[in-house]
């Protein structure tokens, strides 16, 4: 466990340094983007209007979280429906809640103070307030100046004066302007209102609106909404509470309000029955001079009235399942009245068409905002598919219930009408009248009682809903934060710095790093040589360049060319184009050779282009080309540089091809002649691409220094190295990255290679 974490602070540790290698030496770059955006910063701080939140929040009465009412209310609150919260937020959320507080609020027709940089709200400033007679006509106009005469109490638009508080014909449409109740302080600036859509409005309020359960746990749902104006926010999410339980107490008289009427109307139809029958009595009564009966009719009466009262009461019941079936079967998904049960004594079908009925009144609310196929409307709309089969199933069964009762009380009518005959005609006739009576008088009290609780549920209807806290809008505005936008200034800064070098340096087509190289080929690199900012091609040994100097001596240390007793070698030098500084790293090389002791010839071979003769001052002598050609020996051609131990073979010249010179068999015989005279012979080839000439000399040579040039030379030509055929020719191939530059603006000396471009040499004492 502890290895782990030794590794990971390792890692870590390696991924800093990283970053500060690739990109501290763009510091400057940073501080003037840094510079720039804290300006930027500042300046959208001080003049970009402020953002307020407010904050409300309401407790759901939820069916899995919520309690339920207790005591006389919930007797009274018969028509009291639970919630889910799920389902209550996206209706809080919805456009139906938010264009009405649009409406109710005037919000399409905001008025501004017109400023030099940034208009402001008026909003408590301001003298009137717009209202539009019909909102959903109104177009869009970005500026409408007026004025206000406090004297006159009139309104100036365009040149013309309208009344306020009347409904006024304006070029813009029918609007009607109040006096501003929530204005603090006057305005010294021009005021103007904008005129919005509000199905804009209400696209722009939603962004700005949400409403979120506090937890999974709890039925409480927490309102925010954010704006310019703290008061207005605090006025908006006010409103939305009021909105939506208004929305809510609607859906309950609703309710209420069809049982109360499907009562009225059957009292009003049994009313008239029952004044029928007992004027039928009165005149029966004077017409055959009966007073009373027997008592054998008055037990009749008793006991068939008892089963009239049942066959009313079940024949109720039976028009109270019809209309439940009607409601089921002929509804598509669509919230509508939900018929009254009254009388049904199962409380399962009460319950069922309750679920039903919110099932689709919360589809219905949620379809206006979230598409047909959202994932929200899935459970409701198989929760209506899976109430309707078991809605039928209930209401059929109580019929067939209802029926058989029916059919045992018209049995047990017909044995007491049986009994009946024996009676005296006039009695029997009598009770008959009476036994209707008693029926209908029976019902209509029933109905009374039905009116009489339906109306107390009616008038103590509630909202489910409670607001645990108004709308209170924050002390200090939410945005913009000074700090936060600071940092996103600085977060910017940054990223933009990264991206900059980033792209800079990963769109280049050339060679910038030294792990590029070990990425894209298998050979080896032996060393780094830093760029010089001189001129004169030969650095070893000048006093202000003694890290090249020590530079070469790694070079040396890396081929092995430290030991005294070291063997002869034979080094080729070249690259795959031309100006990548092989003539550069052959001369000081051979310099720093001879610092050894050592004899050392350097043979200038590339014919065409003789770089190094022009180096040492050469270029006019004869070289290897007179010799190759026979026109000379090897005595004319080799040059000692002043007085030290490295002599130096030019170019020469040929009118013939290089290519041929060296492949006419005398190389063979010249190699072997400056072998037995030098310890070390280099050999500055011709580049790779697009001649031959370093093939032919790379078998007379034992090791291949191939130099790559920083920022110069092309990707493709690295990435070719293990895929050319004729490179694999190449004896012991082992690369020099050559001119390596310091990065950024840094004058510390991060560079592109391992070295990171730092100028180390040892200095000596005086």
């Amino acid at each position: 466990m502890e290895e782990n974490n030794i590794q990971a602070d390792q890692n870590v540790r390696n991924s800093i340094n990283l970053l500060l290698f690739r990109y501290l030496p763009y510091w400057p770059l940073f501080i003037i983007l840094l510079v720039l955006f804290t300006i930027t910063a500042l300046i959208y701080i001080n003049y970009v209007p402020p953002t307020y939140e407010a904050v409300a929040s309401v407790a759901i009465r939820d069916e899995k979280k919520g309690a339920d009412n207790s005591g006389i209310l919930e007797k009274l609150n018969i028509y009291s429906t639970k919630k889910i919260v799920e389902n209550e937020i996206e209706v809080i959320h919805s456009r139906s809640i938010v264009n009405d507080v649009i409406s109710r609020l005037f919000l399409y027709a905001p008025v501004f103070e017109e400023s030099n940089f940034i208009d402001r709200s008026a909003y408590s400033s301001s003298p009137v307030i717009i209202q539009a007679k019909d909102p959903d006509q109104i177009l869009k106009v970005r500026k409408v100046y007026f004025s206000f005469n406090p004297s006159s109490q009139v309104i100036t638009i365009d040149g013309k004066n309208y009344p306020i508080n009347e409904w006024a014909q304006t070029s813009y449409g029918i609007f009607a302007f109040h006096r501003n109740t929530r204005q603090i302080r006057p305005s010294d600036k021009k005021l103007y209102f904008s005129l919005m859509p509000p199905k804009k409005v209400a696209d722009e309020l939603l962004k700005k609106f949400d409403a979120n359960a506090t937890s999974k746990l709890s039925s409480i749902i927490t309102l925010t909404v954010k704006d310019e104006v703290p008061q207005r926010a605090q006025l908006i999410l006010n409103e939305v509470l009021d909105s939506y339980n208004r929305a809510s107490l609607r859906a309950k008289n609703t309710l209420a309000a069809n049982t109360l009427e499907f009562v009225e109307d059957r009292m009003r139809h049994v009313k008239g029955e029952l004044d029928t029958i007992e004027h039928h009595i009165q005149q029966y009564r004077s017409q055959k001079g009966l007073i009373d009966i027997s008592t054998q009719g008055k037990l009749y009466l008793e006991n068939v009235g008892d089963n009239d009262r049942k066959a009313a009461d079940i024949k109720m019941q039976l028009a109270v399942l019809d209309q439940a079936e009607r409601y089921v079967i002929d509804k598509d998904q669509k919230a509508g009245i939900v018929p009254s049960t009254l009388g049904i004594n199962d409380p399962t079908l009460s319950q069922l068409l309750q679920k039903l009925s919110e099932a689709e009144v919360n589809y219905q609310s949620l379809q206006k905002t979230v598409p047909d196929n959202n994932s929200v409307l899935l459970p409701l709309r198989s929760q209506i598919e899976q109430l309707r089969p078991l809605l039928l199933e209930n209401i059929r069964n109580q019929r067939t219930s209802l029926q058989i009762s029916k059919t045992n009380l018209a049995s047990t009518n017909s044995s007491f009408s049986s009994q009946l005959h024996s009676l005296p005609q006039k009695e029997r006739e009598l009770i008959e009248i009476s036994r209707q009576q008693a029926t209908k008088n029976n019902l209509y009290s029933f109905l009374l009682e039905k009116r009489e609780e339906t109306a107390l549920s009616y008038a103590a209807i509630e909202s489910d809903n409670l607001v645990v806290d108004k709308a209170e809008s924050s002390y200090l505005p939410v945005w913009p934060k000074k700090i936060i936008v600071l940092l996103i200034a600085f977060a910017v800064a940054l990223c933009l710095t990264i991206f900059i070098v980033s792209t800079r340096e990963l769109l280049n087509n050339k060679i910038l790093f030294r792990s590029e190289i070990e990425q894209m080929t298998r050979k080896p690199i032996t060393a780094e040589v830093t760029s010089i900012e001189h001129r004169d091609e030969l650095v070893i040994q000048q006093p202000k360049k003694s890290f090249v100097d020590e530079q070469f001596r790694q070079i040396r240390a890396s081929l092995g060319l430290y030991k005294n007793n070291a063997e002869k070698v034979n080094f080729l030098i070249t690259s795959s184009i031309s100006g990548e500084g092989k003539s550069f790293i052959a001369a000081n090389l051979a310099l720093s050779l001879i610092q050894t002791g050592k004899r050392v010839v350097l043979i200038d071979a590339d014919i065409r282009s003789a770089k190094t003769s022009r180096i040492f001052g050469m270029n006019t002598d004869r070289g290897i080309a007179e010799y190759l050609e026979g026109s000379c020996n090897m005595k004319e051609i080799i040059r000692q540089y002043k007085t030290g131990n490295l002599y130096v073979i030019p170019a020469g010249r040929s009118e013939s091809n290089p290519s041929e010179l060296l492949l006419n068999g005398k190389l063979k015989q010249f190699f072997e002649e400056l072998n037995g005279r030098f310890d070390y012979v280099l050999v500055d080839s011709a580049p790779i691409e697009p001649v031959t000439d370093t093939y032919i000399l790379s078998e007379y040579c034992d090791q291949t220094l191939f130099v790559i040039r920083h920022d110069y030379t092309p990707k493709i030509m690295v990435k070719r190295l293990d895929e050319n055929d004729k490179v694999r020719t190449l004896n012991n191939l082992k690369i020099i990255f050559n001119c390596i530059k310091k990065r950024g603006f840094s004058k510390e000396g991060f560079g592109y290679g391992y070295g990171h471009g730092y100028e180390y040499a040892y200095k000596m004492r005086n």
